[in-house]
């Protein structure tokens, strides 16, 4: 009677043994890790895809789960994006990332849309914006980069 009880539960297990083999081959999930500072993001006398060191020291830090070919949203401290992403080509080549942006910070703010080529783990300088004030000059930056995690 044991011997049957085993048997049973190990043939009802299997099935679900090889269901769970396709999804832990599934592609990886793409991460967007998003920084945003009330700083400059690229020099603009030498503009740059690459967000300056200062920028990156500076710049809070936010990471989101993306489903790639899925429009996103995500809004926080006076940062909002819409964005889609999609794979450029093959499992491990760069993506393509489509977006709206807007930033507003104390000393100003910055907005743009575009599509930029994001490469894994690179970051790119997103958007930013320089103003000029009656209390002293203002910067403004976003920058991202996506990671990819297993599912």
């Amino acid at each position: 009677m044991k011997t049957t009880r085993r048997l049973a539960a190990a043939l009802l297990g299997w099935p679900a043994l090889t269901m769970a083999g396709p999804a832990s081959l599934a592609a990886p999930s793409p991460v967007m890790e998003v920084r945003y500072c009330e700083c400059a993001v690229s020099s603009p006398e030498a503009p740059s895809p690459r967000p300056l060191p200062g920028f990156m020291a500076e710049a809070r830090s936010l990471a989101v789960g993306v489903t790639a070919g899925q429009p996103g949203y995500l809004a926080i401290d006076g940062l909002s994006l819409s964005y889609t992403l999609h794979r450029v080509s093959g499992p491990s080549g760069p993506w393509r990332l489509q977006f709206i942006g807007r930033y507003t910070a104390p000393a100003g703010q910055s907005r743009a849309q575009g599509t930029v080529t994001v490469d894994q783990g690179e970051w790119v300088a997103l958007f930013g914006g320089h103003q000029a004030g009656s209390h002293g000059d203002s910067d403004t930056g976003v920058a991202v980069r996506l990671l990819t995690t297993s599912p």
